[in-house]
């Protein structure tokens, strides 16, 4: 049995003629696109149109025509199968396989576990969260990052990186 990949979530229907607003997970947003496959709450659809707006898409589905219809997609969540995914060259990843990695400075010192991953400005930042501290933040580049394995689950990073 294949598994399923969170790429978005349906926002709310626009129109009356079945559009929804769809928000991407990071690193999907090529999945919105006319003809592919997506599977929400349960339903199986083809994408007629869809149009980019910043994070946001505009998305049209087959057989969907009618504000009725796209409501009952509210806050539905978009996934595919992992075998649809593009195949990834040796040494990358998707940014969402890093959440829940281990993160431990060169000294050894265990920060926490990657609670999600931001991209300002076209540089990822690894958000790393432990109970009773604060979040730590960190640039990932090859500057600071000494290790990253996601079959390790771990990520080394340099703590001159820390304010």
């Amino acid at each position: 049995m294949s598994h399923l990949r969170t790429i978005g979530q349906i926002v709310r229907p626009k129109g009356l003629k079945g559009e929804v607003w769809a928000q991407a997970v990071p690193d999907y947003d090529h999945l919105f696109r006319e003809g592919s496959r997506v599977l929400v709450q349960g339903l199986s659809l083809k994408v007629e149109s869809a149009k980019p707006y910043g994070r946001r898409f505009l998305l049209k589905f087959e057989g969907l025509c009618s504000l009725e219809q796209a409501e009952k997609l509210r806050g539905g969540t978009l996934l595919v199968h992992e075998e649809d995914l593009p195949s990834l060259q040796e040494g990358e990843f998707f940014s969402s396989d890093l959440v829940g990695i281990r993160a431990f400075d060169t000294q050894g010192r265990y920060f926490g576990t990657v609670d999600r991953v931001m991209k300002p400005h076209n540089l990822d930042i690894l958000v790393v969260q432990d109970e009773g501290r604060d979040e730590v933040l960190i640039p990932l580049i090859d500057t600071y990052v000494h290790k990253l394995s996601i079959e390790e689950r771990l990520v080394v990073f340099d703590p001159a990186c820390l304010p």
